[in-house]
C-alpha cells in the first residue's frame, strides 16, 4: 500500500470571549444523538427516550412531540416536505411539525437503524441487519447485502455514484446503488468504523481508536497517526472537515492536514452527534445540544494557522505507555512547555531554561488526549 505523509499539528483553541459553542435549551437528559432541520424549525431525538423535541424559533425554546410508539429515536430526517423518525417499533412521519405522526412501515421491515441516507428518490438505511433501500418514502424496503461480510452497518455516504458504508468489519463500496458491495479494508487496522465522510474525492473514515484517510476512491487507507477514542461523527462541506468523538470537536480546512480543537463553551466533551445545516452546525454533547456558525469557526482556525508546516520538534513515546515524556529538539525561543486538556485547562507546565531536551514526568496524568505546547508549537499527545 501506498503510504500517504501527512504533517499534523494540533492548535489549542483560543480561549476568546465569545464561546465557540451556545447551548440551546436546557438539558435533554439522554442528550441528542439524532437531527433535523426544515426552516426555522429544529427536530431532535435520541436513542433511548420516546420523544421528539421540537423547537420552532432556531433553539430558543422547545417542547416534546412524542411518537406514538417507539423505544428511543435512532435517525431523523427531511424528505419530501416530511420527517421521519425511525424508531425501534418502525418508521414515523409527520408532516405537521410533529402534532400527529404517522406509521409508514414497522420494524420488521428493517430491523434497528443506526444511520439513514436520503439519496435523490430513495432512502438508505444502514441497520444491525444489512443495508436496506426504500423508493416509496419507507412504506416498503428492499435488502442490499451482495458482497456484504458484517451486517451490523454503522455509516454511510455517497458520492457520484459511489455508496460507501462502515461496518463492524470494515468499509463496503458499491457503485450500482446497492445491488453489489465490495470490501475495501486495505491499510485499516481498526476495522469498527462508526463514521464515514466523503470530502471531494477523499474519503475519511473514523474508528474506534484512529482517523483513516483515503485518497483513491477506497482501495487503501492511510492512517495519519492520528489518535482518539471512538469517533461518533464526521461531517464534511467543501475543504472543511468536522469530526466529533469522545473528547470533543475538531475541525480541519485543509482536508485533515491540519485540526484544530474547538470545545470552547462545551460543558461536555463527549460528543454524540453533528448535525450540518448551510452554515449552521449543531452538536449532540453530554446531555445537551450546542450551536455554532461554520464560517465564524473557519475564521478562527484561519486566525491560527502557523507561518510555516516544518518542525523539528520530537516527542516520544507516541502514545505515552509509561511516566515519561521525551520532548528533544526544543526550539531556542521556547521558554515555557504547558500541557492541556481537551477543555483548554493546563494540567502541566515547566520552564525550559534554555534546554534542547527535557523529560517530564506524566505519571500523574490520568489516560486520555492532551495537548503540549511548546513555544509556539502545539501537539497532541495521547497517554494510555
Amino acid at each position: 500500500m501506498k503510504k500517504i505523509l501527512l504533517f499534523i499539528l494540533f492548535v489549542i483553541a483560543s480561549q476568546v470571549a465569545v464561546a465557540q459553542w451556545v447551548p440551546l435549551g436546557d438539558n435533554f437528559k439522554w442528550g441528542v444523538t439524532c437531527m433535523a432541520k426544515s426552516h426555522n424549525s429544529i427536530f431532535t431525538g435520541n436513542s433511548i427516550d420516546l420523544g421528539v423535541s421540537l423547537s420552532k424559533d432556531n433553539g430558543v425554546t422547545w417542547e416534546i412531540r412524542n411518537v406514538i410508539y417507539g423505544d428511543g429515536v435512532s435517525a431523523l430526517i427531511v424528505f419530501d416536505n416530511e420527517v421521519f423518525a425511525f424508531v425501534k417499533n418502525g418508521v414515523f412521519s409527520t408532516a405537521d411539525t410533529a402534532k400527529t405522526w404517522v406509521m409508514k412501515s414497522n420494524s420488521n421491515s428493517i430491523g434497528g437503524v443506526n444511520y439513514v441516507l436520503p439519496v435523490g428518490s430513495y432512502i438508505f438505511a444502514a441497520s444491525n441487519y444489512g443495508v436496506f433501500v426504500s423508493k416509496d418514502t419507507c412504506k416498503s424496503w428492499v435488502l442490499k447485502n451482495s458482497g456484504l461480510k458484517n451486517l451490523t452497518v454503522l455509516s454511510m455516504d455517497y458520492r457520484n455514484g459511489s455508496l460507501i458504508v462502515g461496518t463492524k468489519n470494515g468499509i463496503y463500496l458499491s457503485k450500482d446503488m446497492g445491488e453489489n458491495w465490495v470490501e475495501k479494508n486495505s491499510g485499516l487496522t481498526n476495522l469498527t468504523v462508526r463514521a464515514i465522510a466523503y470530502k471531494g474525492d477523499t474519503i475519511l473514515a473514523g474508528t474506534e481508536n484512529r482517523l483513516f484517510i483515503s485518497t483513491d476512491r477506497a482501495e487503501t487507507w492511510a492512517d495519519p497517526l492520528i489518535g482518539f477514542s471512538p469517533i461518533s461523527s464526521i461531517k464534511t462541506r467543501g475543504d472543511t472537515v468536522v469530526l466529533g468523538f469522545q473528547g470533543g470537536i475538531f475541525l480541519s480546512i485543509d482536508g485533515g492536514k491540519f485540526w484544530t480543537v474547538m470545545n470552547n463553551g462545551l460543558e461536555s466533551v463527549n460528543i454524540k452527534s453533528i448535525f450540518m445545516y448551510n452554515d449552521d452546525i449543531y452538536i449532540g454533547a453530554g446531555n445537551r445540544l450546542y450551536y455554532s456558525n461554520l464560517k465564524r469557526l473557519i475564521a478562527t482556525v484561519v486566525e491560527e494557522l502557523p507561518a510555516s508546516s516544518s518542525s523539528s520538534l520530537r516527542i516520544s513515546p507516541q502514545p505515552i505507555n509509561g511516566d515519561y515524556l521525551t520532548i528533544s529538539n526544543i526550539p531556542a525561543s521556547a521558554s515555557d512547555l504547558r500541557i492541556y486538556s481537551l477543555l483548554g485547562e493546563i494540567v502541566h507546565s515547566e520552564v525550559l531554561n534554555g534546554a534542547e531536551r527535557r523529560q517530564i514526568n506524566v505519571s500523574g496524568l490520568p489516560a486520555g488526549v492532551y495537548y503540549l505546547q511548546v513555544g509556539m508549537e502545539t501537539r497532541m499527545v495521547i497517554k494510555q
